[in-house]
């Protein structure tokens, strides 16, 4: 996979099946940073401490589709699953991990359709394409 992808080849599996009607996802990561600065030294040192990563996704709410059904079932009763976010159409380039759901939102707008969100956090590793 070379050179810059586009958007639309993306999608959300979860718990390995695919969500419907969804248009945007998003990944943040980060590392603590611990400080180890000592009498003496002129400018701070730092150690990578934990990892963490946090995950998003949102589109139109889609209330038949299985996908949507299952994610919100997952944030009700508060049950971790496994999500991928996919990077491209054939669907081999991908980060996954295990997430709870962590908040839901859905908005209804009078000249617009029902939109949804979903914010994730991730328990345990991320795991990155292969070509990272």
């Amino acid at each position: 996979m070379a050179g810059p992808l586009v958007g639309y080849g993306g999608s959300i599996k979860w718990a390995n099946g695919a969500v419907a009607a969804l248009g945007e996802w998003g990944i943040d990561i980060s590392v603590d940073m611990l400080e180890v600065t000592s009498f003496g030294d002129l400018w701070k040192r730092y150690l990578a401490g934990l990892r963490e990563w946090t995950g998003s996704c949102s589109g139109r709410f889609d209330g038949a589709d299985a996908g949507q059904k299952a994610m919100l079932t997952a944030l009700l009763a508060g049950t971790p699953a496994t999500v991928e976010f996919i990077l491209e159409l054939a669907g081999t380039h991908k980060f996954s991990g295990t997430v709870y759901l962590s908040a839901s939102s859905v908005r209804a707008v009078v000249d617009g359709v029902i939109e949804v969100s979903y914010d994730m956090q991730g328990t345990g590793e991320l795991t990155a394409p292969a070509y990272v």
